[in-house]
């Protein structure tokens, strides 16, 4: 997650300035169900103490490639985003908005705390920080005003699609200057200010996503399916069915795998998963495997440079950039996406260089169980 501050853009539009506040920042010095707590504090003391003027709070839900919730999204906003007026953009990709209600997540949450509730701990916050913010001024009424100061972003290409023949993207917002930032951005692509998307691009995606509800619901069975089977795996190759490099402590290997990273158990993500009907859960269960919402993306981290290489060789599957395809794909994503900066985002961001990222597909389980 990360708070900016907006710099003057170029072309009537804006751009994204200073990063004020990063949450990768605390690193391991708090533990990782109290580092939201610190950081939405961290963030009001800069808003009421230092009387910065934030408009801008980007994260992930749940980040790549780690797949962890670090922040109350509900809390962030009520606490945070709210009362001051800074705009808080979520990017559902990773969970998609059939796992993930951030929207619902945060209207629920006011169905206990009242608009006027809100507008009585903003006056708290600066009579405890002292200072002031300018609040949230917009005139809106009821939920057009809770709604105001938050958007969400989307991929069309991954999950939705799922063919990887079409690349869109969505935004979800009811805030002016959000809408009149990405119709800037379609102008300087060439597409046009009332076009926000080519037509047949749209129509692919439409046929595309007939499927898209069933289709998740697989990736959800089958996600869950490969998470417990590698989670598993150091306990298989200890009881002497495989070879490895690892440590051997009286003829056992300590196994291959230092983690394996899946958003389960986090309640920040449980927080915002999307309700589900008693038919569709229904639906879900398959071979008496019933899926939870936490999606098909899993990354797994190894020791040393010779046990990921030689895993990464040996699986029999597509391997590439991107996710959310149909077929089950896997990357070397460190080594991929930040060859250049290896060391930092192992000694800041806590990113493994040995981390393997898996999306996985719509393949039945004894597939799964010939890749993996």
């Amino acid at each position: 997650m990360s708070v900016n501050r907006l710099g003057n853009g170029t072309s009537g539009g804006s751009e994204i300035g200073e990063v004020i506040v990063d949450s990768n920042d605390l690193g391991n010095a708090v533990d990782k169900q109290d580092r939201g707590k610190v950081v939405i504090e961290m963030i009001k003391r800069l808003i009421y103490t230092r009387g910065i003027k934030l408009d801008l709070i980007v994260l992930e839900h749940p980040n790549n490639p780690l797949l962890e919730c670090n922040v109350s999204i509900p809390a962030l906003y009520w606490k945070v985003c709210y009362p001051s007026g800074c705009h808080l953009l979520v990017d559902d990709t990773i969970g998609s908005f059939y796992n993930v209600d951030i929207l619902g997540s945060i209207f629920n949450r006011s169905g206990c705390i009242t608009l006027k509730d809100q507008d009585q701990n903003q006056d708290q916050n600066q009579n405890q920080y002292g200072g002031s913010s300018e609040g949230n001024d917009d005139g809106e009424d009821g939920a057009d005003k809770i709604y105001q100061n938050i958007s969400v972003v989307s991929s069309l290409t991954k999950w939705f699609s799922g063919k990887s023949n079409v690349m869109g993207g969505s935004v979800v917002t009811k805030n002016k200057q959000i809408r009149t930032y990405f119709q800037d951005c379609t102008i300087t692509s060439g597409i046009g200010r009332d076009r926000m998307i080519f037509p047949q691009d749209c129509t692919i995606l439409e046929y595309n996503s007939r499927d898209f509800i069933e289709r998740m619901q697989r990736v959800n069975r089958n996600g869950q399916y490969v998470y417990k089977r590698l989670a598993d795996y150091n306990k298989y190759i200890t009881n002497g069915n495989n070879g490895g490099s690892g440590d051997v402590d009286g003829g056992k290997t300590s196994g291959l795998i230092k983690q394996v990273y899946y958003p389960v158990n986090n309640e920040y993500y449980n927080e915002t998963i999307r309700k589900t009907s008693t038919s569709e859960s229904e639906s879900e269960c398959t071979n008496g495997y019933t899926a939870s919402k936490n999606g098909g993306l899993i990354s797994v981290e190894f020791y040393n440079e010779c046990d990921a290489i030689t895993f990464y060789n040996k699986l029999k599957c597509n391997k590439g950039p991107s996710l959310g395809t149909n077929f089950t794909l896997v990357s070397a994503y460190t080594i991929l996406a930040h060859y250049n900066e290896l060391e930092f985002v192992n000694t800041e961001c806590g990113v493994s260089r040995w981390l393997i990222r898996i999306s996985v597909g719509l393949e039945e389980f004894d597939e799964l169980d010939d890749i993996f």
